[in-house]
């Protein structure tokens, strides 16, 4: 497959947070188990709804030991916004680049912008990457999906933030994540009944992937 590939629809759902917060990687289920453990102040309808929904999805793409064998992170950010300034790192990227990490989305504001087109000879470097893809996306056809849309994402979907739509107010974004490495930079939420023994990396100015390569 090539990059520059769009998502895939999977649902919609109406948020049902009302309270502001902000969790980035938080796992919620370890590599050798299918128990989802979702601390008491996540667990409530609208996640519980969301998270079965990303499940089930990755179960009938995946299958069940696949499930069994992958962490799983939630990052909720419902937080004020104002036009220009979105709750993420601005930058073109790939989500789970150079893995075959499986990323689900979900907004009710300022949907993510995806890039459609030709990505040829992508250079197998982060940071050489996002300077690749910035220049390339002007060739491609720009595509947002409709608020309240549940996307499953894999390396191959190029894309940002939206700093483009004129909003302002609270956004709530929610992305569930699926991988067999540990996320483990300085500043992810931490899941004391997951994370007990995990020792954590520095971030760095730049851009930060997730897992270690």
């Amino acid at each position: 497959m090539n990059y520059g590939t769009l998502p895939k629809e999977i649902g919609t759902i109406q948020n049902g947070i009302d309270e502001m917060m902000f969790y980035q990687y938080l796992p919620i289920k370890g590599n050798d188990t299918f128990w989802i453990d979702l601390p008491s102040q996540l667990n409530n309808d609208f996640l519980q709804e969301l998270i079965t929904i990303v499940n089930n999805d990755f179960i009938n793409l995946r299958g069940a030991q696949e499930f069994k064998e992958h962490y799983i992170y939630l990052t909720v950010k419902h937080l004020y916004v104002t036009h220009g300034k979105g709750l993420n790192r601005p930058g073109i990227h790939s989500d789970g680049f150079m893995t075959d990490d499986i990323n689900y989305i979900w907004s009710n504001e300022l949907p993510t912008v995806f890039y459609s087109g030709e990505f040829p000879n992508v250079p197998m470097d982060d940071e050489l990457s996002i300077n690749y893809f910035e220049e390339q996306k002007q060739y491609c056809e720009r595509v947002v999906y409709p608020t309240n849309n549940i996307l499953r994402l894999d390396q191959f979907n190029i894309h940002e933030t939206n700093t483009i739509e004129k909003f302002s107010g609270l956004r709530c974004f929610v992305k569930i994540s699926f991988s067999k490495d540990k996320y483990d930079l300085k500043g992810n939420a931490k899941n004391s009944c997951i994370t007990s023994d995990w020792e954590y990396r520095e971030r760095s100015q730049t851009r930060n992937i997730p897992q270690k390569i």
